[in-house]
């Protein structure tokens, strides 16, 4: 069951700009463990969030000289696709004639959580940013992984603060633990290391 009442949208994105406006939030060095927050809503607002609420905190975060790197895995993979055009070519010709599960095998095996995190890790390296903004977990279901993203950014940008958008409901059970639940209908990954931004007192 959920934590707790679910945010509605504006008081999800007050809570956002409460959280970025104070510095000290941004220093990994005040967590005890990864500073890696789940920022969930509903799937519904998918496109509020992606074209509204994402711009506009991204000026906040201009705005208050808060240096940040904001990518969305939907297009970071077209991204790694793209700089191999063979398996680009392969995967376009091939999409609609082949087996969707050993379509998405094979798609895996091309997008790895491990590569997606190594680009993700070389671009902070690049930017240094003291915010990392992910989003696109939806678009990016089911041949990248969450739990599988997570654990590989860990060692990548642990010394960066991390909001992950996420299209559904972060839960916790007495039996199953803390996990998430994709478009608030799909049980899609346990995960250990990453908080319900919703549950900080600010």
């Amino acid at each position: 069951m959920p934590l707790k009442e679910k945010l509605n949208r504006k008081q999800r994105f007050d809570l956002l700009l409460r959280f970025t406006s104070n510095k000290d939030n941004l220093d990994y060095r005040k967590y005890n463990d990864i500073p890696f927050f789940i920022v969930p809503y509903e799937i519904s607002e998918q496109n509020k969030i992606k074209f509204e609420d994402i711009p506009s905190l991204e000026s906040h975060l201009i705005k208050n000289d808060i240096r940040h790197l904001s990518i969305n895995l939907y297009e970071l993979s077209l991204e790694l696709l793209d700089n191999n055009l063979d398996d680009l070519k392969y995967f376009l010709e091939t999409e609609t004639e082949r087996d969707k599960k050993r379509f998405i095998e094979d798609l895996q095996g091309v997008l790895t959580s491990q590569k997606v995190a190594e680009k993700i890790g070389d671009e902070c390296e690049k930017f240094k940013p003291e915010l990392l903004l992910i989003s696109g977990v939806g678009e990016v279901f089911p041949y990248l992984r969450l739990s599988k993203l997570l654990e590989n950014l860990s060692c990548k940008v642990k010394e960066i603060v991390v909001l992950i958008f996420f299209p559904g409901i972060y839960c916790q059970s007495d039996d199953k633990g803390t996990y998430l639940r994709l478009f608030s209908c799909l049980d899609y990954d346990h995960h250990y290391r990453a908080f319900n931004i919703e549950d900080l007192n600010l």
